[in-house]
This record gives C-alpha cells, structure tokens and sequence, in this order.
C-alpha cells in the first residue's frame, strides 16, 4: 500500500525502508513562490501549490518571532507564529515540520556576530544565560506547535561556515551541545522527532551532534565539503539524513543528463537502508530557476519512487 506523506515522512525519520524516498525543503522563499504562481501577494493557496507541483511530502514552517525591540530580549512564547501551521495540518497530508532558532542564532541577533564570538570566547555570564532563557523559550513552543499539529521539530543554528565552525570545538560542546541536548529532550517529551539544521563543515562536532539525541540531520552542505555517503557510513544508524543537494545548481539552467545525473549522486550516497529525505542543504530562494527546480524533483520523485530496485 502506497503511504500518504506524513506516514512516509515519519517512516524514513525512523529509518525504515520505504517503497519510494521522501522530498522537502528547509524553506522556500515568497519571493519564489511568487515568480512559480505569477502572484504579488503570496498566502497559503500559492504556497500548497507550489508543495503540489514539485510533489513535497513535507513542509517546514519559519517561526515568526515579530520585530525584535531595540532593548533586546526574547519574544513570550504564546506571541511566536508559524503560518498556516492550521491549513497545512486540516488540508493536506504532508507531514509539517517547525522551525525554531538555537542559541547560536538567538545570540547573533542579540549581539551582533562579532561581539557575540568575543563573549563566547571570553566565557561571558551572558551567554550562558542567553541559552537558558532560549532553552525555556523553546520548551514552550515545542509544545504549542505540537497542539497545532506539527509532526516534527528542526532547531536551526548556523554554527559553521564552509572551512569549519565558526567557534573552537570545545566551546561547541562545553556550551552549546549541552543546551541542544536538553532541547532534543523537551521535543521527544512532546512525542516530534527532531532534526538539527546548519550550514557549514561541521566533521569537528559531527560526531557530538548524532550522540545529542537528534533523530535527524539536515543540511549536509556538500560545497562545504560535507559527503553524504561519508555521513551515512558514520551516522545513518543513528540520523536520518536530509538535504546535500547543492542550492547553487538550481540559480542555472540543467539539462535531463545533468539533473539525472546530480540527482541520482544524492540518492546513491544516502538512500541505501532508509532514512534519507531529498532536498536541498538550505532551501529555495529568488535566483533559482523554476525550471530547474521542477526538473529536479520531477526526477528524484521518478528515480526515489522503487529506489530499493535500483
């Protein structure tokens, strides 16, 4: 029998074989959405006929914390939305993901780059209570959005830019690998399954991140040198892995030999025994050609569907 998305979705985050492999992306942009549909003012029709027309089984919500005040501080948790997080759980079967900000990205919009590294490496009271106040700020959205149907939880924290991470390991694992263990922990608490997302090389804290109790993984930039086979002969007994499509590809046109031929590499690299989800590292943007992008999940749907026969 042919599983809805959702049931398919959470299937391959247990890494169970499937009859075909899962698609989504980490977001897609209005502004594309947009250039797809022809409309100036995006809503929920264009965004689920977009997820229609590449054939998604899955959505990822960006949490909308409202402006941030010039004093600072982290909005209450019952002011945060997620967009339609109620249409896409009424209407469609896809299975929905939310997304939340880490610490590490709280603490950017907080302070600023480069003043926030200084204060990390100087080992700044602040930062440490940064991540407790974050911590508490995501316990209770972990357990709003499952209340508004969200099938999964993905804690987005660039930590890492294409020559490594932006901080010594060390201090990754002294103060931020102990805060996203306790968060890992608040979303198995609420019953979602919970998927860790950064840019970047991230083979120095690789091996902390599958031990923080993280079912998933998404990203895995392959420009950053991240090898998905590698990944998986690693981590996939312990991570569903999700994403290493380079975005980049998607900005030119393709022809059927290349989209073929990137898709295929992808797919051969992660989908062996299950938990694979194909996308791309970081989603879809303005730039991209809508050619390109159809093109390429028009084929890993039609090489992903069977793929244990290949």
């Amino acid at each position: 029998m042919l599983l809805d998305s959702r049931s398919l979705v959470a299937r391959t985050i247990r890494r169970q074989v499937t009859d075909r492999i899962p698609v989504g992306e980490l977001c897609i942009d209005d502004a594309l959405v947009a250039a797809f549909t022809g409309t100036s003012r995006v809503g929920f029709p264009h965004r689920r006929q977009i997820a229609h027309r590449l054939g998604l089984d899955l959505i990822c919500l960006a949490a909308d914390y409202g402006p941030l005040t010039a004093q600072g501080g982290l909005p209450a948790a019952d002011t945060v939305r997620w967009n339609d997080i109620e249409s896409w759980a009424g209407q469609t079967d896809l299975f929905i993901f939310v997304l939340l900000d880490g610490g590490f990205a709280w603490g950017i919009k907080t302070w600023g780059f480069q003043q926030f590294v200084l204060m990390v490496m100087r080992r700044s009271a602040d930062v440490a209570q940064l991540l407790h106040q974050v911590e508490a700020l995501n316990q209770g959205l972990i357990l709003r959005a499952a209340d508004l149907g969200a099938d999964g939880i993905v804690i987005g924290d660039d930590i890492a830019f294409r020559q490594g991470l932006f901080l010594p390991p060390d201090s990754m694992k002294e103060l931020f690998l102990p805060s996203l263990v306790r968060q890992a922990e608040a979303c198995h608490g609420a019953g979602l399954p919970v998927f860790f997302h950064s840019d970047g090389d991230l083979g120095a804290i690789l091996k902390d991140i599958a031990g923080s109790g993280f079912d998933g993984l998404q990203g895995i930039e392959s420009a950053a040198g991240m090898d998905l086979a590698a990944v998986k002969t690693d981590y996939g007994h312990q991570l569903c892995l999700w994403g290493n499509l380079d975005p980049a590809s998607l900005v030119k046109e393709m022809d059927t030999e290349s989209v073929d031929r990137r898709v295929r590499t992808v797919l051969a690299s992660g989908a062996r025994d299950g938990g694979l989800i194909f996308g791309t590292s970081s989603g879809l943007f303005q730039g991209m050609r809508p050619l390109s992008i159809e093109r390429v999940y028009q084929c890993a749907k039609r090489i992903g569907n069977r793929w244990e026969q290949q």
